[in-house]
């Protein structure tokens, strides 16, 4: 790549700045969106879980599907803020180097220095909110579970069909961490 003519550089070098500050602030509500998930998400679906005896039968049933189902999308959208940030923080990274290239030193470079860069798609962060959303989706589908069957006493196709459900939940979500793993960024052209 030629260097940039002196006035374009000095037009191109600010608009980079621009983009490194706005790819920052959208990496901090990454941070914010997968810090938050685990948690929150854990307990809503905990409570669920410890009140479906105080429940209607009609809503129990509700809660037993619903639950399931509702952990795939946490699952799948953590995996997604994960390779989002991955993104972000791949072109934070990009822009540091650019910036420093046309200055002729390093001037910026807390992401392409720092010390886990590459080890984890979507960072530290990104991989310990998965992990965290991916071992609440293992438990509560155990305490679901054991709450179905505890419950119900269905017997018959009903049972069989239920820890279809849950395994078919546990593979989603396994799939989903798989896939981040893999996960590599690929900037546009």
């Amino acid at each position: 790549m030629k260097l940039a003519a002196p006035a374009e550089a000095d037009r191109e070098l600010p608009a980079l700045l621009e983009e490194y500050r706005a790819l920052y602030e959208l990496a901090v509500f990454r941070m914010s969106a997968l810090d938050r998930r685990a948690p929150v998400t854990a307990g809503l679906f905990g409570v669920a879980i410890a009140s479906i005896q105080a429940m209607p039968v009609s809503s129990q049933l509700f809660v037993f599907i619903a639950t399931p189902l509702a952990l795939v999308w946490l699952m799948r959208t953590t995996v997604n803020h994960a390779r989002s940030f991955e993104d972000v923080i791949r072109r934070i990274e990009m822009i540091e180097g650019e910036v420093n290239r046309r200055v002729g030193k390093p001037l910026i470079g807390f992401q392409s220095t720092h010390p886990s860069r590459g080890v984890y798609v979507g960072g530290r962060t990104g991989r310990e909110s998965v992990l965290a959303v991916f071992g609440s989706t293992v438990l509560l589908v155990a305490g679901v579970g054991y709450q179905f069957f505890v419950t119900t006493n269905s017997g018959g196709l009903t049972d069989p069909a239920y820890a279809a459900l849950l395994i078919l939940v546990i593979a989603a979500s396994t799939r989903e961490h798989w896939k981040l793993a893999r996960y590599r960024y690929a900037p546009s052209s």
